[in-house]
């Protein structure tokens, strides 16, 4: 009973001791106004003893207004806004960084549904050779750029040798193909 108490009231049972207590904090990141006049909000939770990150993407003047939680996700870097398909709706790109020597960068991508809610786009995985991380993305036209330092076997994360490479993806339904 006392460990379910301790639990209850924030006892850490190892030491006896009080566990830091955070209030859970939201913080928008960015508003986004569609093409289609609806509003795509990005926030930030933080607190409540986490130390990883959740970001909560919020729509407005969809059909279904139902939030998204990615949550565990690496520091936010930036958000980048296109219509990769051509089929007149929005999609946006959320792109986190690791920290630590890769800086190995995730893009979780949401595209309208003809605003009835957002969907999930399917991102390939990269298993190119020579890739370890320090990897940007930005848009061009109607592609989302990846590019990298290409490292040769064996080379440590500082010093790559090898060059660099930009990736292009196009966007067919939900699925980000990378273009050959």
């Amino acid at each position: 009973m006392s460990m379910i108490l301790g639990f209850l009231i924030g006892i850490n049972n190892l030491s006896g001791s009080p566990l830091p207590f955070r209030p859970v904090q939201e913080t928008v990141i960015k508003k986004i106004k569609t093409k289609t006049n609806k509003l795509i909000t990005i926030s930030l939770i933080t607190g409540s003893g986490a130390s990883a990150n959740t970001i909560k993407i919020s729509t407005k003047g969809f059909l279904k207004d139902v939030p998204v939680l990615i949550k565990d996700a690496d520091p936010f870097k930036k958000v980048l806004v296109g219509d990769l398909d051509k089929n007149g709706f929005d999609e946006i790109y959320i792109i986190t960084q690791s920290a630590g020597s890769g800086s190995d960068e995730t893009v979780y991508g949401y595209t309208s549904l003809k605003d009835q809610q957002l969907g999930k786009i399917s991102i390939p995985k990269l298993t190119e050779k020579g890739y370890m991380g320090h990897d940007d993305f930005s848009l061009s036209g109607t592609v989302l750029k990846r590019s990298y330092p290409v490292y040769k076997e064996k080379e440590a994360s500082c010093c790559p040798s090898g060059g660099s490479k930009t990736l292009t993806y196009t966007l067919k339904n939900t699925q980000l193909m990378l273009s050959k």
